[in-house]
């Protein structure tokens, strides 16, 4: 937590009392998910996008009190903890902490923190327009009348999954690419406004698909800028979409999402490229769009089964 607040000085009336509370300090066995190589990344990258900063974040064992803030954070845990104390408008948890539990303070709001063990946490920090924009963009709510509901300490696992991808992103120093990065905080934004809403959001129903007209532009504009850093915002704008609902119609017409349709069409260039013996394969990486030569391996082996010095080989 220390990634958005600073220790206060003051006595708090907060005291261990360990007896009351099961012990996990140590971390758990996990062979199913990115938890087990965090170890070899104790400095992570923050990532943002459209707004939304995410951040982890080791602390010792201390406590904290903080000022009303001008963001709202979300807390994600990735670690367990013997006793966590999160106070805040009157509400209160006290107990023991485990990976996946998170906390949500909206801004406006101080708060009290306590816990016992090392805590590894990723934040999500973000302004209030970062859910107005989204709002606005979707039509699901008024976005001056976002209300949000304070939660001291929860699990959701739709919340842990969106976390989880975020995390993995930064520890391959964004291997999905922009495209994937800008859809999760789409995600993000619409879970909290559906769940953690005073008013909950409601979506409006999209079906069809995106015409012929629109879905020939969407698809002339990915290929022509295959090798550059293409964003959902830019080719929504392309067809007067939010990039929430072009997500959503591209998926319908398509049968897969916009930045899997990217991932694609660049391994299929990279096919091409490749038969160009003249090129070396890091430089046809950059032609196709990918950031390095190790993203595009990762991805024409997802995409092929094979690496792409094999397929030139073959």
């Amino acid at each position: 937590m220390r990634v958005i607040m600073q220790q206060s000085d003051s006595h708090s009336q907060y005291q261990s009392n360990e007896s009351s509370h099961s012990s996990k300090g140590q971390r758990a066995e996990l062979t199913d998910d990115i938890l087990d190589i965090i170890a070899e990344f104790r400095t992570i990258p923050p990532i943002q996008v459209g707004g939304l900063a995410i951040n982890y974040s080791i602390s010792p064992p201390s406590e904290l009190e903080t000022a009303p803030c001008t963001h709202h954070f979300l807390l994600v845990s990735f670690s367990h903890g013997n006793r966590q104390v999160n106070q805040f408008d009157n509400k209160k948890y006290d107990g023991v902490n485990n990976i996946g539990d998170f906390s949500f303070l909206p801004a406006g709001i101080p708060a009290f923190w306590a816990w016992e063990t090392t805590d590894e946490t990723l934040a999500f920090i973000m302004p209030p327009d970062f859910l107005s924009r989204i709002a606005a963009t979707t039509e699901c709510l008024n976005p001056d009348k976002i209300e949000l509901r304070s939660v001291p300490l929860d699990r959701d696992r739709q919340l842990e999954i969106i976390a989880r991808s975020f995390l993995s992103e930064m520890i391959t120093n964004g291997l999905g690419g922009r495209l994937y990065t800008e859809s999760l905080a789409n995600l993000f934004g619409i879970h909290l406004l559906r769940h953690y809403c005073t008013t909950p959001a409601t979506l409006r129903a999209y079906k069809g698909g995106l015409s012929d007209i629109q879905l020939k532009c969407a698809i002339d504009y990915i290929r022509s800028n295959l090798d550059a850093k293409l964003s959902l915002e830019n080719i929504a704008a392309k067809l007067n979409l939010s990039h929430y609902y072009f997500c959503v119609l591209f998926k319908q017409s398509m049968g897969v999402s916009p930045w899997q349709y990217v991932i694609g069409q660049r391994v299929k260039r990279a096919k091409e490229l490749l038969k160009n013996l003249d090129l070396s394969i890091s430089e046809v990486a950059l032609a196709c769009g990918f950031s390095n030569q190790t993203h595009l391996n990762k991805h024409f082996r997802s995409v092929t089964g094979i690496a792409p010095g094999t397929y030139r080989r073959g």
